[in-house]
């Protein structure tokens, strides 16, 4: 499986869209989208093409970056507020696994993956998060 990390941007999305449409993606690709739009518009759309595609994607639910960066609920609320979503949940880790674990209880989120990098300074703690079974990708 390729896991493509991409900018939740217009034309990511579009490409998205498309190739969901065209079903060259199923069983090989699943996109990791770090959103970076404070509207959810493009979004939306996307989502419900993924929908009538039968098809999911990993939307990160802390981006680094953007209009709405950091350990905040407002991807947390927006995929909740989708019907049947289809996108999973992604996070970054940098040392807030309390965030990443009270995240995956307070919105019942399953099959998570966690993206990290080398600046974390906790090894005991991101094993700890690690063992979550909720968490199967990182």
């Amino acid at each position: 499986m390729y896991y493509p990390y991409l900018r939740a941007r217009q034309f990511e999305l579009i490409a998205v869209r498309e190739l969901v449409t065209e079903n060259v993606l199923q069983g090989y690709v699943t996109p990791v989208l770090e959103p970076v739009k404070e509207s959810f518009n493009n979004l939306r759309l996307a989502h419900t093409i993924l929908t009538e595609g039968n098809f999911n994607c990993y939307l990160i639910m802390n981006p680094l970056v953007g209009e709405i960066p950091g350990d905040t609920n407002a991807f947390l609320d927006f995929r909740n507020g989708l019907d049947n979503s289809r996108f999973l949940s992604a996070f970054h880790y940098t040392n807030n696994s309390q965030y990443i674990l009270d995240s995956i209880a307070q919105y019942n989120l399953t099959n998570c993956l966690v993206i990290c990098y080398q600046n974390y300074t906790d090894d005991d703690d991101l094993r700890e998060l690690l063992a979550n079974q909720n968490i199967t990708h990182v």
